[in-house]
C-alpha cells in the first residue's frame, strides 16, 4: 500500500458509516438453541465413537445456518439430508442413550427438518437490501468462508455479474468499495476492518442470538441494549433494531423453552470451525494412543488459508515455517521464518505434517543408519534437563538460575526441552548444562553428535527450500496472485505441498501439543 493510499484510507475512516444489522428468525433460533444445548450437555461424550459423527453433523449445520447467506432449503446447505440422517440415527440408538438425551436429539432433528423446509434467507436478504441501497456492482458481500461463494452469488444477484463475493481478506488491501455487507458472528470480524474500513458504508449482518459476556466492554454501542461483541474497536457502530423474518410454517412465536435467552449466549467459538478442528485433533490423539494434552501445550491461533484449509500457528514459539514471497526476486522467494511472526497476506508452504516433522524425516534420511542412535542422544539430554526442571522447587526458573550461576550466558530451558531443539546455541553453554546433569565428561562427544544432527537439518532445509524455489514458475506465481493458493509436488515428496495465502485468524487462543503446529488442517465436514 502506497503512502497516498494509506492517507486515503485514514481519511475514509473518518467518514465511513457502520451499522450493526441483526436478524431474527424463530426456526433458526429454535434449532441453534436445541443443538447447542445438546452439545453442551454431552460435554466430553461428544468425542466418543457413539456421538462424534452426530455432533459433527450438528456443528456443521449450526455453522452453516449462522454464517451462510442462503435460503435454508438450498441444496448447498444439505439441511434436509442432515435432518433425515439425524432422524435415522435416532431410530438406531433407542435404548442406548438416556431418555433425556433421546428427547433432546428427537427435538433437535425435528427442528432441523422444519428449518430445512423454509425458503427464507434472513442473512442474504438483509445483506442484499443493504448493498442495493447503492450500486450493487460497487459493493461486496463478505462471507466467513469461500465454500459456498458461487451459490451465494447466484442467490444474491441472479442473472447479474456485478456483485462480488469475498472474505475478510478482500477488505484488507488498497481496493475501496462503495458498500460492504459482512455476514456472520460480529466477534469474528477483525477489529482492523472496522477501524480502517475499505468501504464508504459497511454493515455487519448476523443472527441476533450472538451475545458476549455483559461484563466485557462491548464492541458495538447499541441504542437498544444487548451488546453484541467484545473486541476493541475505536469506532462508533450504529445498531439497528433486529429485523424479524416470519416463518412459513411456525405461526406461533417460540416458547421460552425454545428460545436462546441472554443467559445462554453462543460464544464466538461455538459456531466456529475451530471446535471441529480441535475435536478432530482430540480424535487423532486418542486413535494414536496419545492424550490430546500430551507434550508441551503451546498457545496457538487457527489461521484461515485461501484454499479453505486451516493451520495452527503459535502465538510465541521458536518453531519455523516456510514462507513464500511472491513479489521477491528469483532465488529469494522462499524463506524459513518463525511461525509466530506470520500475518494475514503471507503465503505459507504447508504439508500434511509440520515443517519441523518434515525436516526431521529429511534429516534422518541424510543421517542414514546412524539416525536412530543420534536421535537417542538428542532425546536423552533434553529429557534429563526436563526432569531436573520438574524436580526443582523453583521449576524452570530455578534450573535456569542454577545454570547461569555455573557460568552459562543463556538459559532458555523451555526451548531447550522442546521437541524442535537440537542443542544449545553455544558449545560453552552446552558444556555447563552437561556438567549440571552430571555428564560433564561426555559434553564434547555429545556436542559432536548433536552437530551432525544440526548439520543434517540445515542441509535438509536448504534442499527443501531450493526445491520449492524451483517450483515457483511464472505461471504458478500468477496463479498464487489470482487465486491465493496452488498445489505442487516436489521431487522426492510422497505428498503434495500447498502454497496458500493466510487470509486471517479465527477468534480465540487455543493450547495444543507442539507437534500439531504448522501442518495443513482440512476441515472434516459432515455430509
Amino acid at each position: 500500500m502506497t503512502l497516498l493510499e494509506s492517507g486515503q484510507l485514514y481519511e475514509r475512516a473518518q467518514t465511513c458509516q457502520i451499522w450493526d444489522e441483526p436478524v431474527e428468525f424463530a426456526p433458526t433460533r429454535q434449532f441453534v438453541y436445541l443443538a447447542t444445548t445438546l452439545i453442551r450437555e454431552l460435554g466430553e461424550m461428544a468425542d466418543s465413537n457413539l456421538w462424534r459423527d452426530t455432533v459433527r453433523l450438528l456443528r456443521t449445520c449450526r455453522r452453516n445456518v449462522c454464517t451462510v447467506p442462503l435460503p435454508y432449503c438450498s441444496p448447498e446447505l444439505q439441511l434436509s439430508e442432515a435432518g433425515e440422517r439425524l432422524l435415522a440415527w435416532t431410530d438406531g440408538i433407542r435404548g442406548i442413550i438416556t431418555p433425556d438425551q433421546m428427547d433432546l436429539v428427537a427435538a433437535t432433528a425435528a427442528a432441523l427438518s422444519r428449518l430445512a423446509a423454509e425458503d427464507c434467507d434472513p442473512l442474504g436478504t438483509s445483506a442484499r437490501d443493504f448493498l442495493t441501497l447503492d450500486a450493487l456492482d460497487k459493493g461486496i458481500l463478505v462471507v466467513t468462508s469461500r465454500q459456498h461463494a458461487e451459490a451465494v452469488k447466484r442467490t444474491v444477484a441472479p442473472g447479474k455479474g456485478g456483485v462480488r463475493i469475498g472474505t475478510y481478506a478482500d477488505l484488507q488491501g488498497a481496493e475501496v468499495f462503495s458498500s460492504a455487507a459482512l455476514v456472520g458472528p460480529p466477534s469474528w470480524v477483525p477489529p482492523r476492518l472496522l477501524n480502517s474500513p475499505r468501504a464508504h458504508y459497511l454493515a455487519v449482518v448476523h443472527h441476533d442470538f450472538f451475545r458476549d459476556n455483559p461484563e466485557v466492554k462491548p464492541l458495538f454501542s447499541s441504542t437498544f441494549g444487548d451488546a453484541v461483541a467484545s473486541r476493541g474497536v475505536a469506532r462508533n457502530v450504529e445498531r439497528s433494531k433486529p429485523r424479524v423474518f416470519r416463518s412459513s410454517y411456525m405461526s406461533e412465536p417460540p416458547t421460552r423453552e425454545t428460545r436462546m435467552v441472554d443467559a445462554e449466549p453462543l460464544s464466538e467459538g461455538e459456531c466456529s470451525p475451530v471446535e471441529e478442528i480441535l475435536a478432530e485433533l482430540r480424535h487423532e490423539s486418542a486413535r494414536q494412543g496419545v492424550e490430546a494434552t500430551a507434550g508441551p501445550a503451546i498457545a496457538a491461533q487457527v489461521g484461515v488459508l485461501a484454499e479453505r484449509s486451516h493451520v495452527l500457528l503459535p502465538v510465541e514459539s521458536d518453531v519455523r515455517i516456510l514462507s513464500v514471497d511472491v513479489l521477491a526476486e528469483p532465488g529469494h522467494r522462499v524463506e524459513q521464518v518463525p511461525a509466530s511472526s506470520v500475518s494475514h497476506g503471507n503465503f505459507l508452504a504447508l504439508r500434511a505434517q509440520s515443517y519441523h516433522h518434515d525436516l526431521v524425516s529429511r534429516a534422518d534420511a541424510l543421517l542414514g543408519s546412524d539416525a536412530a542412535r543420534l536421535r537417542a542422544v538428542q532425546t536423552t539430554w533434553k529429557r534429563q534437563l526436563g526432569e531436573q526442571a520438574q524436580r526443582h522447587p523453583g521449576g524452570i526458573a530455578g534450573v535456569a538460575a542454577d545454570i547461569r550461576r555455573l557460568g552459562a550466558t543463556t538459559a532458555n530451558i523451555s526451548y531447550w526441552t522442546s521437541s524442535w531443539c537440537i542443542r544449545t546455541r553455544s558449545q560453552a553453554d552446552f558444556a555447563v548444562v552437561m556438567r549440571y546433569l552430571g555428564r560433564g565428561q561426555e559434553a564434547s562427544a555429545v556436542w559432536q553428535d548433536l552437530s551432525r544432527i544440526d548439520n543434517a537439518h540445515r542441509r535438509a532445509g536448504h534442499r527443501s527450500a531450493d526445491s520449492l524455489e524451483q517450483a515457483l514458475t511464472p505461471q504458478l506465481l500468477v496463479q498464487l496472485m489470482q487465486s491465493g493458493w496452488s498445489k505442487v509436488t516436489l521431487p522426492g515428496d510422497a505428498g503434495p505441498t500447498i502454497i496458500a495465502r493466510l487470509d486471517d485468524f479465527l477468534p480465540g487462543i487455543h493450547h495444543v501439543p507442539a507437534h500439531l503446529l504448522c501442518s495443513l488442517r482440512a476441515l472434516k465436514e459432515s455430509g
